[in-house]
């Protein structure tokens, strides 16, 4: 409870002292919306450091928890064309859990998952509508490598008839707060031991069309991503990546039937080290590609569908010595693409993988797995197809099956022995599993909605990694969620 009157005094506070300012220039319309939820887990078997396997001992290592979130957003219309947009997430936590780290222990602290996220002011004007501030910037086309981030930038989208166009640029970072020159943090600053132009800039070019029965889009993105990337005499391993990402997607309904699809591409260069002349390392490019398709047909009140999604993945050849280095997988994790995607209630789930597993992006899988780069929330290196069915037999229920059986892309080259040396093709095999779920969902109000969802994961021999006689175990999951939108 204690909790949740911190947050309300925040709204409270933060509207007592904004109201005064917009009432100076002739008032304000004040619009709140958002959503709060509360789901409990339950998964039998995983953990760390081999997952789904037993090794001999027959222990799974299970977990269940609460976790829930209050998400915040507020309107401010100052005047007819011009409002100021904010956003928080409060309380996005499991129950009981205290995140606040202090020295060597953790100790209880209610505010330290109160973050404000967005700000930014928007505004008509005779050339489009600007946005300026914190914003939304990685959402375009479909779900698939989708992601709810917030980057500070200044966006332009103007309308012409059936045409869309937007451009923004964004700043991802500036500098690094890091130990400095005689151990003094830099702050925001850089170095001054000749570190500079130390940040991550994004541009943005994108059209969408809008016609009967759908839309189509194209979004390029420019990345210049600098990591200390002008140092010339110093011993430190600097950087730059100069990235371009192409983003092309299409929706269609035709009678029953509804398709979405999207392919993506991110070419360019992931480490360039022309300026770093201490280095004994040489640059690596990139070319990576994936592509992602659903279709459904309905026949009130059966749907049915299929989705399928490919994207290429790395056989570590890339981190060796060597000319032509080109890396082919892990562009999504390193660009923070396709967190909000759900593929199944487990595989390429961001949610589940991230919640669950606790398994961080950079790790290549989503499970503990031995070989790595196998499966994300991002769905790097992977070809994974799901089938579904499902029936709505009233308004508020809708009840769906689904069976997603999902493989490498790209089996991933091991390191054997002291040297680090590379050899070929030593995972067992490339299958990383097959999943089927039921999923339920029920509107106790039209913004009340209660869903359960059980899945099982067959776990594939990609788990057993280079050991062919591992003993492989499978995993399930049980979860329920109540959400609120308002």
């Amino acid at each position: 409870m204690k909790k949740f009157w911190i947050v309300m005094l925040v709204v409270g506070l933060f509207t007592a002292f904004t109201m005064p300012a917009f009432a100076a220039v002739g008032g304000v319309d004040v619009q709140f919306s958002g959503t709060y939820r509360v789901r409990g887990w339950y998964d039998d078997n995983i953990g760390a450091p081999t997952a789904f396997n037993k090794d001999g001992s027959g222990v799974n290592k299970g977990q269940a928890f609460y976790d829930n979130r209050l998400r915040m957003e507020t309107t401010f219309k100052v005047a007819e064309g011009l409002k100021l947009v904010t956003r928080f997430d409060a309380l996005e936590k499991k129950w009981g859990q205290n995140v606040a780290y202090y020295g060597s222990s953790y100790s209880p602290n209610y505010n330290d998952t109160i973050s404000f996220e967005r700000a930014y002011v928007s505004f008509n004007t005779g050339l489009g509508t600007f946005n300026v501030g914190y914003q939304d910037w990685q959402r375009f086309g479909t779900q698939f490598i989708d992601t709810d981030a917030t980057y500070p930038g200044i966006k332009w989208i103007n309308t012409f008839g059936s045409l869309t166009v937007l451009a923004g640029t964004e700043k991802r970072s500036e500098s690094k707060t890091s130990s400095g020159k005689n151990g003094t943090l830099n702050g925001n600053q850089p170095y001054n031991s000749g570190y500079v132009d130390i940040d991550t800039d994004v541009y943005d070019l994108g059209f969408i069309f809008k016609f009967k029965g759908g839309d189509a889009g194209l979004l390029y993105q420019y990345y210049n991503m600098n990591d200390n990337s002008q140092v010339k005499t110093q011993n430190a391993f600097a950087f730059k990546r100069t990235i371009h990402v192409f983003d092309g997607y299409g929706k269609y309904k035709f009678g029953p039937v509804y398709v979405e699809a999207e392919g993506v591409m991110a070419t360019g260069t992931i480490l360039d080290l022309a300026n770093n002349s201490k280095s004994n390392f040489q640059n690596v490019g990139l070319e990576a590609y994936g592509f992602y398709i659903n279709a459904e047909v309905e026949f009130k009140p059966i749907y049915a569908g299929l989705k399928f999604a490919y994207v290429t993945g790395d056989n570590g050849e890339s981190g060796q010595a060597g000319s032509n280095r080109v890396m082919h997988g892990s562009a999504f994790n390193v660009l923070s693409l396709g967190q909000d995607h759900d593929f199944a209630l487990m595989i390429g789930n961001y949610e589940y993988l991230n919640q669950v597993t606790a398994n961080g992006a950079l790790g290549g899988a989503g499970w503990t797995a031995p070989a790595g780069q196998g499966i994300n929330y991002s769905m790097d290196n992977i070809s994974a197809w799901q089938v579904y069915v499902g029936v709505k037999p009233t308004p508020k229920l809708d009840v769906r099956v689904a069976v997603t059986d999902a493989y490498l892309q790209t089996k991933p080259n091991v390191y054997v022995g002291l040297s680090g040396v590379l050899t070929a093709n030593q995972i067992v095999s490339d299958h990383i599993g097959t999943e089927v779920d039921l999923r339920a969902s029920y509107k106790i109000f039209d913004n009340l909605t209660y869903t359960i969802g059980a899945g099982y994961f067959f776990a594939g021999d990609y788990f057993k990694g280079t050991n062919s006689g591992a003993s492989v175990a499978n995993d399930y999951l049980l979860m329920h969620q109540l959400l609120l939108s308002f």
